[in-house]
């Protein structure tokens, strides 16, 4: 990458990345670009989690109301890998799971649609498209200055484009030629049609409660099956336009960062299908459908209408990371990239490399690695929203059998997927970080050209084999268990089983005829 190996001279023309800001001096902390307010971040975060810890530790009474946690708190004889997770699960999960899925969603709803109007506020006034961290950093700026006396940092995080003159037509859109101008046509669309859904997403799953939409559950059932088909109809809008942002590519990304949105379309597409088809079964077996229901038709009802609420809370996580999670794992990189050196920043932080790319703003073909640590820990803040979400679900005291067999699953796979992106996530950044020193050892050296080949490709190779892992592996999992596997153990037990008692009735049918002559 072009800047992987520091900021171009002051001479150059370019405009130079700011040193690391030093925590042993004050005059970097306090005076020149507002270096207090990461501290003041630190701090308060810190203090909340010791003070829930304590809480958890000398109490207990939140653990006792978790009726199924990702980890035994009880089992002796633990490896230090699972304690160490435990101790993850214990400050990071249970302090923050929410009684009600719909208070969960509110809150979601409200932080998410905070942080993504400033960036449709930037482009209606500063004509140009950015991610503006106004609503992250401004209380931390403004604790800085009214009770520290210490400047600001500056709110703008990333820069996608330069200014924009005009605004393009509604259709077709701007020649390739047109840069700007093709930007701001899909970011348009994608951030419209991305606003509408968190709303109406919201909406459908905040009033799927009894009473949401009616005293009257005739008339409550009716409302939520409408309104979910205007909301099944708008995500299907935002998924695809998830497509065409990612085949036409307006800001160049990498090859790699396309196959990673192809695996988080994948996800999305099939969650919506399960959360559809589930929904189906539920209105088959329903009271209103099925009047005298048996104790087993009462039970699956609710099985399915379980599986219909987690796959479309799934949906709604993995669908809104443009508007919330993406947006604060970014922030917390550029926070934590001003106190690391120019050639480190570029590779953690995607707004200071798409700034200074010598490609311009907004291209981030060389800037591929700070877009993929970004979205390893996009992903991890949308696991731990899912993982609050199953440890929610698995409190409920009237849960049938199958329910909680289901979530027991459920929490089988999160904890799978939780380890294994912390053992993959760290040496992949590893690579990513040494990887410019990596090429430089690589060009003075004489190695084998198949030997260079892997060890300069070291990162990307490591970046495919994550996204493989985290957006297939499951997917691919449950797909040939409920396409593969399971036709073939239904047509086994129908067809040859019924083959080799068959076969095996003839048999005796003849040993018996032997006896009588």
């Amino acid at each position: 990458m072009p800047f992987g190996f520091g900021s171009p001279p002051s001479d150059s023309g370019a405009i130079v990345i700011p040193p690391a800001i030093n925590l042993t001096s004050w005059d970097d902390m306090c005076v020149e670009r507002g270096g207090i307010t990461g501290v003041i971040l630190i701090a308060i975060l810190v203090f909340y989690l010791a003070a829930h810890y304590h809480i958890l530790i000398s109490e207990g009474s939140y653990l006792k109301t978790v009726t199924s946690p990702l980890y035994d708190h009880d089992k002796p004889n633990q490896t230090k890998f699972r304690r160490f997770m435990l101790t993850l699960e214990k400050m990071f999960v249970l302090p923050f799971v929410p009684k009600e899925v719909d208070s969960m969603v509110m809150w979601m709803f409200m932080w998410f649609i905070a942080i993504t109007i400033p960036m449709a506020v930037t482009r209606y006034y500063d004509s140009r498209w950015a991610h503006d961290l106004i609503t992250l950093q401004g209380p931390l700026n403004l604790i800085s200055y009214y009770v520290f006396g210490c400047e600001s940092f500056n709110l703008t995080a990333i820069p996608y484009s330069e200014v924009v003159d005009e605004a393009p037509p509604r259709y077709p859109p701007p020649p390739k030629e047109d840069k700007w101008g093709r930007m701001d046509y899909f970011f348009s669309y994608h951030l419209g049609i991305g606003i509408i859904w968190l709303f109406v997403g919201f909406i459908q799953i905040y009033k799927a409660q009894e009473g949401g939409w009616s005293l009257t559950p005739k008339t409550n059932w009716k409302a939520h099956r409408a309104f979910g088909r205007v909301a099944i109809v708008i995500v299907c809008a935002h998924i695809c336009m998830m497509a065409i942002m990612t085949n036409e590519n307006p800001v160049n990304q990498h090859p790699i960062i396309l196959f990673g949105y192809c695996g988080m379309i994948f996800r999305s597409v099939r969650h919506v299908y399960l959360g559809v088809k589930y929904a189906r079964e539920a209105a088959k077996t329903s009271p209103r459908r099925v009047p005298n229901q048996t104790v087993e038709q009462r039970n699956e009802h609710r099985f399915n209408r379980r599986k219909h609420e987690m796959y479309m809370f799934y949906v709604y996580a993995r669908t809104t990371v443009g508007s919330g999670t993406i947006r604060v794992a970014a922030w917390a990189l550029w926070l934590v990239g001003q106190y690391l050196k120019p050639e480190t920043r570029v590779i953690i932080d995607r707004g200071a490399c798409q700034t200074y790319s010598e490609q311009g703003i907004g291209d981030a073909t060389d800037c591929w690695k700070p877009v993929y640590i970004n979205l390893m820990f996009t992903d991890l803040n949308v696991l731990w929203m899912e993982v609050l979400f199953i440890t929610m679900e698995n409190r409920l005291a009237d849960l049938v059998p199958a329910s909680r067999k289901l979530l027991e699953a459920e929490k089988t796979k999160k904890r799978s997927a939780l380890e294994q992106q912390v053992i993959l996530t760290f040496p992949s950044i590893f690579l990513c970080l040494y990887d410019p020193d990596v090429e430089r050892w690589i060009q003075t050296s004489n190695l084998p050209y198949f030997l260079g080949f892997i060890l300069e490709n070291l990162a990307e190779f490591s970046a495919i084999l994550w996204y493989i892992i985290v957006h297939f592996s499951d997917e691919i999992r449950d797909f040939l268990e409920d396409h593969v596997y399971d036709p073939i153990d239904r047509f086994y037990m129908s067809t040859v089983k019924s083959y080799i008692k068959t076969f095996y009735i003839l048999d005796e049918d003849e040993d018996e005829h032997v006896k009588e002559e």
